[in-house]
């Protein structure tokens, strides 16, 4: 599963082992997870047999004084939260911190009947039992050992379904409408002029072009980002268009003349901004390990140099990968950082504690979602580092002016784009 704040799993037709095995880990891993409609869980086996399997189980009890446990639940939510339960490390506190992430529902209550339910492929029945398999439902097993709520679930159920078809008819149709409605719209021939003569000459072949791409991977003669949504291509795409070269004809005309630019002109300066949050794979633990191992490596005098602030870290790991130069002769090895070409690529290099990003070193995109990372700030301050309540102040103060400066910003804009289209139109 993919990582969001909450999962609501329908756990109609999926098998009860496989589907607890599957929850247990993403508990384990952090994710919250709600299941809802508990008792149309499957388990293999006639009803019969898991009968008996259950009343074995019942006279599991302790013969001193049977109150302590262990305890025999009934209802289908409680028979699935303690199936989970014996996956997880219950009794340390990372499992006990799982369990409080877990919630089970029988039928499908308020709020989560109008959140999006999950399924899990691999647990489903229809995939991972034999046809001729038997199996029974959690709700009839509940109901042959104790549960008397069974009725009042159906009859809830039943309501609730009829409220959600209403719901996604209504829904339906608003999308519908709204879709016929933006392909009816075109712009009049005026307003287009209007548009060519303000600098947009080529929004309808960039369309094109987006509408053509859109979730294909091979961008490199295009815009040089992938973009989820056709708007958020064309609002990537605004400063392309008002800077568009000399001679360009079209979109990936301009894509091809900045490809050759980058070969060919001056090399770029870079700065990068909010060292201390940068990510690292692995758990802090294991970073701080590694960096101890690392600061033994040393002569004092004649370095290396371990370095503890994060911008400093960013700038030795970037020191490290300077591109090889050629070999001046066969009997001398350049040092990438100790040529003039790499010495000068570092000079390009600015160190500060966003405004860039770079899609594909995101850690969202790059790293599954039960992997451990840790943040840079947090291994500088292990290792040393002690500016990171004065950078946190710091920042905490620009964000406040940051939030001003774009709301005055954005209401200018907005002020002043009203007033060029009322003089237009």
């Amino acid at each position: 599963m993919s990582f969001s704040p909450q999962i609501v799993v329908d756990c109609r037709g999926h098998l009860l082992g496989r589907l607890a095995s599957v929850l247990a880990k993403e508990l384990l891993n952090g994710q919250h997870v709600v299941c809802v409609r508990a008792e149309d869980i499957n388990i293999s086996g006639s009803l019969y047999r898991n009968k008996l399997k259950y009343a074995a189980f019942k006279r599991k009890h302790m013969n001193t004084n049977p109150r302590q446990g262990p305890f025999h639940y009934r209802a289908p939510s409680k028979i699935l939260w303690r199936t989970i339960r014996g996956m997880v490390p219950h009794k340390t506190a990372r499992g006990a911190a799982a369990l409080d992430r877990l919630k089970t529902f029988e039928g499908i209550p308020h709020p989560y009947d109008r959140k999006k339910r999950m399924v899990v492929p691999s647990c489903l029945k229809v995939l991972r039992l034999r046809p001729e398999r038997r199996f029974c439902r959690l709700g009839d097993l509940s109901k042959e050992v104790g549960w008397k709520h069974g009725a009042l679930i159906e009859r809830l159920e039943s309501q609730r379904k009829v409220k959600s078809e209403a719901f996604h008819k209504k829904k339906t149709a608003t999308l519908r409408a709204k879709n016929e409605a933006k392909k009816a719209v075109k712009l009049p021939a005026d307003q287009m002029k209007v548009l060519e003569d303000a600098g947009y000459a080529c929004v309808s072949l960039l369309s094109s072009i987006v509408a053509s791409r859109v979730g294909s991977s091979d961008w490199s003669a295009g815009l040089g980002v992938k973009a989820s949504a056709f708007e958020d291509v064309l609002l990537a795409a605004g400063g392309l268009l008002s800077h568009m070269p000399e001679g360009a004809k079209d979109v990936e005309d301009i894509g091809r003349r900045r490809k050759s630019d980058t070969l060919n002109t001056s090399p770029r300066h870079v700065v990068c901004v909010r060292a201390e949050d940068i990510n690292i794979s692995g758990s802090l633990y294991r970073n701080k390990l590694k960096y101890a191992a690392f600061k033994r490596n040393t002569n004092p005098r004649q370095g290396p140099f371990h370095y503890r602030a994060p911008s400093k870290i960013l700038w030795r790991t970037i020191r490290g990968m300077v591109p090889w130069t050629r070999r001046l002769s066969p009997s001398v090895n350049q040092v990438p950082h100790k040529t003039a070409r790499g010495a000068a690529a570092l000079d390009r290099r600015g160190r500060f504690m966003r405004w860039q990003e770079v899609p594909s070193c995101l850690k969202v995109l790059r790293l599954r979602p039960e992997r451990r990372f840790c943040r840079l700030g947090d291994l500088s301050k292990e290792v040393g580092w002690k500016h990171g309540a004065l950078i946190e102040r710091l920042e905490s103060q620009r964000k406040v002016k940051s939030e001003a400066f774009y709301k005055k910003k954005t209401a200018t804009l907005r002020a002043k784009n009203e007033a060029g289209f009322s003089e237009v139109f």
